[in-house]
C-alpha cells in the first residue's frame, strides 16, 4: 500500500501541474544538478542498516534513504537537505501557499515532482 501512496500523489500532482491553471508553474526537464542525487548504497542490507527501503523499477535496485529534514518548511531548495517541495492546492482556485516542504527521501526519481523555489512552482516534465 505505501509504494502506491507516491504514484497517487505524483498522478495529481501531475495532473495539476498539466491542467494549466496555475499561472506561477514552470514546466521544464530537470538539468543535473538539479535532479535528486539519490546515494551510493548498493546493497539492501546496508540499505536497511541505515534506515532505507530497497527499492526495484525495471530491473534496476536501489536505496532510498529519508533526509533528516524531511518535511520542515522551506521557501528553496537550499532550505533543505533535498528540494523543497511544493504543496499540491486542492482546487484551481486556492493560491499557491508561500512555502514548501523538504522532500522527505533521496528517490531520484523527480519526473512529476512539483519544486517550490522562491515563490514559483518548478514542475520537472520528465515526458
Amino acid at each position: 500500500m505505501l509504494k502506491q501512496v507516491p504514484f497517487v500523489f505524483l498522478s495529481a500532482v501531475s495532473l495539476f501541474a498539466h491542467a494549466g491553471f496555475a499561472p506561477d508553474v514552470v514546466h521544464h526537464r530537470p538539468t543535473a544538478q538539479e535532479r535528486t542525487k539519490g546515494n551510493d548504497i548498493k546493497n539492501q542490507p546496508l540499505c536497511a542498516e541505515r534506515h532505507g527501503e530497497w527499492v526495484g523499477q525495471n530491473g534496476y535496485e536501489y536505496c532510498v534513504l529519508p533526509y533528516p529534514d524531511a518535511g520542515k518548511i522551506c521557501k528553496r531548495s537550499k532550505d533543505c537537505k533535498g528540494h523543497c517541495i511544493a504543496p499540491v492546492p486542492n482546487d484551481s482556485k486556492e493560491p499557491i501557499p508561500d512555502h514548501g516542504t523538504c522532500q522527505l527521501d533521496d528517490d531520484p526519481n523527480d519526473c512529476g515532482r512539483p519544486h517550490y523555489e522562491n515563490g514559483k512552482v518548478i514542475y520537472f516534465n520528465c515526458d
